[in-house]
This record gives C-alpha cells, sequence and structure tokens, in this order.
C-alpha cells in the first residue's frame, strides 16, 4: 500500500514538472509574440530576459558548461605548470604568465557564478591554450638537459 501511494506521489510531480513546463512554454512563445510587435527597446530586453531565465541551463547547456569547465580547468593546470617550470629563468615573462593564469581564473569563475559560457571567453581561453602549449614545447627541451 505504502509503495502504491510512493508511485503515485512520484507520478503526480512528474505530472505537475510537465504542467509547469507546457504553461512556461506557452508564456514564453506569448512573449516572443509580443516581441514581434513592440518597438520599445527596454520592453524587448526585458521579454527576452525573462525568457531566458525560465529557460535556464537545460540538460545539453550543462553538459556544454560542464565540458567548458573540464577544459578551462586543464588550462589552469597547464599554466600553472608552464609558470613552476620558468619562475627561476630570466628568459621569460613571468608576470604575463601570472596574468594569464588570473585571466582564466576570472573566466572560470564568471562561467561558474552565472552558468553561461560566451564566444569572447572561449576565444579568448582558446588562444591563452595555444600560446601555453607552444610555450611549454620550448620550456620542455631547457628542462631535460
Amino acid at each position: 500500500m505504502a509503495k502504491e501511494n510512493t508511485i503515485r506521489t512520484s507520478v503526480h510531480k512528474k505530472l505537475e514538472q510537465l504542467g509547469t513546463s507546457l504553461i512556461n512554454q506557452a508564456n514564453n512563445n506569448k512573449a516572443l509574440e509580443d516581441i514581434g510587435n513592440t518597438k520599445d527597446v527596454t520592453s524587448l530586453r526585458n521579454a527576452l530576459n525573462n525568457i531566458f531565465d525560465e529557460v535556464g541551463a537545460g540538460e545539453y547547456n550543462a553538459t556544454r558548461l560542464n565540458d567548458v569547465l573540464s577544459k578551462g580547468k586543464n588550462l589552469l593546470s597547464l599554466i600553472r605548470s608552464n609558470h613552476y617550470s620558468v619562475k627561476d629563468s630570466t628568459n621569460f615573462d613571468t608576470e604575463a604568465i601570472e596574468q594569464d593564469l588570473g585571466d582564466v581564473q576570472d573566466i572560470i569563475f564568471r562561467i561558474e557564478s552565472i552558468k553561461t559560457v560566451h564566444k569572447d571567453q572561449l576565444r579568448k581561453m582558446n588562444e591563452l591554450h595555444n600560446k601555453h602549449t607552444n610555450l611549454q614545447k620550448l620550456i620542455k627541451p631547457i628542462g631535460r638537459s
């Protein structure tokens, strides 16, 4: 009897979630129709922000977000490794490496806090990855000798 009530409760919760989702989709469709008719930029922004707030980070976005965060943490590890390798050398600019480290930490913090990834963040991380991969290729022969 208790198991049957538990099943009914879980089915009820699932149906409630689906109903709420359908209502949100209908509200979003109505808001999109209103956007097409408005000429006021402020109300347009507010309507779009409301839609994006309701949509939130979906399962696909959460997976993509986790992938980007994982790559960002690998980049942090690469930069820290490079910094450690060249910290006693006079041939490398350690301030630039520290700046890169700070930039990546800021990007990761922003991504974790607002749960969105911007193209400029990805572009910056890609540039830093290429830079530090090339730097690591220069450092490795130095460390071997």
